[in-house]
Parts: structure tokens; C-alpha cells; sequence
């Protein structure tokens, strides 16, 4: 896409985020409202991401030290989605003038500025192994070969998850033969399924406001994967998406429980999305007061075990749903 067409793209997004805005607070229904709010949620997260450049401006070519402070500087909230955007044209920038790029990410980056630029730089990796040849296993290896190569200690997951998102949204025909093909590694049949229940979050008919995009998620996420490891990460994805994307606003979350009350309050996998969603929110926006409105969170820092955390949180859910 030229410059001129990513500009008007751009401003289109925009558009749309404001007229949602406005459209929501006249609006007398409470789930229409929910609706429209979320829909405003994810195409900011979406635009931060892929306009990052653009949001940066100059500061933007300078060098990955400096575009990350410059996103920083952007608020609690896009500046989360703008270093996903920015590992994500890194990743792009590298794969040109290197067939296979090693050691993209710098150590010395702050620790805020990882988790989302192996995201982003995952979703550049998957792109590119969809649409090189060969058969399913041959782009497998060269994905996992490029994740190896170029993820730092610990984050490994978070740049393979990409697979099942690219995957998901772009390529759902190959879901199966990969889930096939990943079947005797369940790490990585793992992550490749909590991608896909992020994906199932992002799928453009899970936009429109009329479609009851925040409802119909679940069910997808419960329909689609085929066996049991599947349909865990799957709704652990796709909740840890929709608390990340809607993190200033916990009434969604609330309205989704209303919707889904016996199927996630009873499912360990949601509380692992909700609750490792919370705590990455915290390392990558550590000045963001939003996960303390996810109240008792506070609390959980005293806990010693994941257990009393959940049981902290599923006090809330019984606080904000009755």
C-alpha cells in the first residue's frame, strides 16, 4: 500500500473510533453500549499497532532505543500496541536485508518493551512463513527456526503464538493440518492454540457492533478447536486478548461473564487468560492504575499461590455481576 493510501487508511480508523464514541453514549441500551465500546477499544489497540510509525513520526526511524522511549511516552495504553507495532517493522526491516535474521531483539531493552515487541515481531515471522513454500511442516520449521534465533529467554512463547493468530485470521484452512502437525509437541501445540483463541478475538466479523462481537468469541473459541489441550488454550487466548484490549473498561469483562457465567467462572482456562493478562499489563505498563480497577487485585501481591489469586478474582467477578 502506498503512503498516501495508508494515510487515508489511517484517518479512516480514526473516523470510525470518534463516530464510536459518539454513537455509544446515545445509545440506551447498556449491552449496546458494552458493543460499542469494545468495537472503539480494539480499533484503537488496532491503529496504535499498525501505525506506530505514523504516531511516532520521525522519532520512529531513529533506532529501536529511542522509538521505544518515543512510545513510551504515548500513555499507559497505546504505547503497549505502538512496541508491538514497532517489533512487528522491525521484524520486517530485518527479514529484508536478511533471509534469516538472528538476535533482533537487543537484551538491554527495557523489560516493559518485550513481551510486546516478540509479539509483534511473531506476527511478521508467521507472515512470512505462510507465504514461503513448501508443505506445512517445512514453513513450520522455518517459523520455529526464526523464533529460536530471535527471541530472548523467556519470551519465546510470546513470539510463537503468532502462528495460531496468522493462522486463525488469514490462513483458517491450514488450522488443522497444523494442529496435526504440532501433535506430538504439546508446548508448542500449546501456544500455537492460545494464538488462535486471540485470533478468534481479532476476526474481522467479530468486529461489527451488530454482530454481538463480544458474546459470539466464546462460542467460537468453544466450537472450533478439536480436543481438549486445543479448546484450554483457545479460551485462554481469546480471554486474555479481550482483557488486554478492554483493560480501562472491566464493565466488558463483567458484561462477558453476564453472557458466559457458567462456561468461564467454572473454567480454569479463563482465569489463566484474566489472570495472566492482568499480570503482563502490570510488567509492560507498570504506571497504569487500570488493573486496579479489577478489584481486590491489589490484594493478589500478598498471595503466594496462583490459587488464592484466582480466588481473589473470582471475588470480584461475584462483587461486579450481582
Amino acid at each position: 500500500m502506498s503512503e498516501l493510501g495508508r494515510e487515508m487508511m489511517k484517518m479512516t480508523f480514526d473516523v470510525m473510533r470518534q463516530s464510536a464514541g459518539l454513537v455509544r453514549s446515545l445509545l440506551p441500551s447498556e449491552d449496546s453500549r458494552v458493543s460499542w465500546q469494545e468495537f472503539q477499544n480494539k480499533l484503537e489497540a488496532f491503529t496504535s499497532f499498525a501505525y506506530a510509525d505514523t504516531e511516532l513520526g520521525e522519532l520512529a526511524d531513529v533506532g529501536l532505543y529511542e522509538a521505544i522511549r518515543a512510545a513510551a511516552a504515548l500513555g499507559p495504553y497505546s504505547s503497549v500496541w505502538s512496541m508491538e507495532g514497532l517489533g512487528h517493522r522491525e521484524a520486517e526491516r530485518r527479514c529484508k536485508s536478511h533471509a534469516h535474521p538472528r538476535n533482533l531483539i537487543p537484551k538491554d531493552l527495557p523489560a516493559r518493551s518485550l513481551i510486546p515487541l516478540h509479539a509483534g515481531m511473531g506476527l511478521s515471522f508467521a507472515c512470512r512463513a505462510f507465504e514461503s513454500g513448501g508443505d506445512i511442516r517445512d514453513r513450520l520449521a522455518r517459523f520455529l527456526d526464526l523464533c529460536q534465533a530471535n527471541s530472548l529467554e523467556g519470551h519465546f512463547g510470546a513470539a510463537y503464538e503468532a502462528l495460531g493468530l496468522i493462522a486463525r485470521n488469514l490462513y483458517p484452512e491450514w488450522v488443522p493440518s497444523i494442529d496435526r502437525a504440532l501433535e506430538f509437541d504439546t508446548d508448542l501445540l500449546g501456544y500455537f492454540w492460545h494464538g488462535v483463541g486471540r485470533g478468534i478475538y481479532f476476526v474481522p466479523t467479530n468486529f461489527p457492533t451488530l454482530a454481538s462481537a463480544p458474546w459470539r468469541c466464546v462460542s467460537m473459541a468453544r466450537e472450533e478447536p478439536p480436543h481438549e489441550l486445543a479448546s484450554l488454550n483457545a479460551l485462554a487466548g481469546l480471554t486474555w486478548a479481550f482483557t488486554l484490549v478492554n483493560i480501562r473498561h472491566p464493565q466488558l469483562l463483567a458484561a462477558l461473564v453476564e453472557h458466559h457465567r457458567d462456561e468461564l467462572l467454572r473454567n480454569d482456562a479463563y482465569w489463566n487468560g484474566l489472570g495472566s493478562a492482568l499480570m503482563v499489563w502490570r510488567m509492560i505498563s507498570p504506571d497504569d492504575p487500570s488493573p486496579d480497577r479489577f478489584a481486590p487485585l491489589d490484594h493478589s501481591r500478598d498471595c503466594n499461590q496462583p490459587g488464592e489469586f484466582f480466588h481473589y478474582l473470582e471475588a470480584w467477578h461475584e462483587l461486579a455481576t450481582h
